[in-house]
């Protein structure tokens, strides 16, 4: 991972890989990074930077978060893969003007599977609508958001919007995960271990137990995660998201992918708009895993460089690439 990261100098970018079956973090970092004797660092520019610092921060999550929205729409019992969408390139919420994805509106008629694949801003935009903000956010709450990830180290606890700013127009922000809705990176990977554990929620586990200076075990962390888990969604829900993701990388958003050595991947891509010194630019986030058949891996790759998933998906290929070689001399 670090490797990676380092050849992309004076970039901002980080990763996390975990493993996709226990939910060990199994690596992460970030650059830049200068204080890796001081965990506690939360200072994302100049020579204060912590290896720590962008996977434990939260920020604007984009389209990943139509992972939730698809959630929540297939466990009201309303949708399915085939639900019929049309996509007229933007939709008018109110008085705003949400464009679309071009590739998804050159399609007019759309299903609801690929609208994920292409990220139609048009088609969850309308889920939203009818489905409503509220069993979104409570979908957002089962999957762990809004709260800290238990690792031992202090994380943020990320935002989820109020009922007040998806009241109305703001449904929209809501939908396609712009506005104030913040997560961590490291909440990104819960969710997708989740959906790659049939729905049930497998804690991320970065400390295994606590032990005193003659190595008796003071608290077995472990243990206590393992009676923790839950089932978030049905299994069927989960196994649908996984096909999703993988439609991603063979025709939606990520496409470009050139994967065919490491068993093929798959994930969400997302783009959310940031202001930063009054301009907007975009982030960028690829969370997905590998191989697509009996995934071993998860990485949740996120680059603040203000170019979108464009600047995420190749680190996160990068990345399988390495680790595929390392584990299959």
């Amino acid at each position: 991972l670090e490797h990676v990261l380092d050849n992309y100098p004076s970039r901002k970018h980080e990763g996390i890989v975990v493993d996709a079956i226990t939910g060990d973090i199994l690596a992460l970092a970030s650059r830049p990074h200068y204080k890796q004797h001081d965990p506690t660092s939360l200072i994302t520019d100049g020579m204060n930077s912590s290896f720590l610092t962008i996977p434990f921060e939260q920020y604007p999550i984009g389209s990943v978060y139509k992972i939730i929205v698809s959630a929540a729409a297939l466990e009201s019992g309303k949708y399915n893969e085939n639900s019929i969408f049309s996509c007229n390139g933007g939709i008018q919420v109110g008085s705003i003007w949400v464009p679309c994805n071009s590739a998804a509106n050159s399609l007019e008629t759309i299903t609801l599977r690929e609208a994920f694949a292409y990220s139609c801003n048009d088609t969850f935009i309308k889920i939203a609508q009818e489905i409503g903000g509220d069993a979104i956010i409570n979908m957002s709450r089962k999957f762990g958001l809004g709260k800290s990830i238990e690792i031992e180290l202090p994380n943020a606890t990320g935002r989820l919007m109020k009922k007040n700013e998806y009241t109305g127009a703001g449904i929209a922000n809501l939908a396609i995960g712009q506005g104030s809705t913040m997560v961590t990176p490291l909440q990104v990977a819960d969710i997708i271990t989740t959906i790659l554990n049939g729905g049930i929620r497998k804690p991320l586990k970065l400390v295994n137990g606590l032990v005193d200076p003659e190595k008796n075990i003071i608290k077995n962390i472990e243990k206590q995660k393992l009676v923790q888990n839950n089932r978030i969604i049905s299994q069927l829900t989960a196994a649908t998201l996984v096909d999703w993701m993988g439609d991603v990388t063979k025709y939606g958003t990520a496409k470009h992918i050139i994967d065919s050595n490491i068993g093929g991947s798959a994930g969400k891509t997302g783009t959310p708009q940031v202001s930063n010194g009054g301009e907007l630019i975009n982030y960028g986030w690829f969370a997905g895993f590998f191989p697509v058949n009996n995934p071993k891996y998860i990485i949740v790759v996120l680059s603040l460089e203000g170019g979108a998933a464009d600047m995420a998906v190749p680190v996160f290929q990068e990345i399988a690439e390495e680790i595929w070689l390392s584990t299959n001399k």
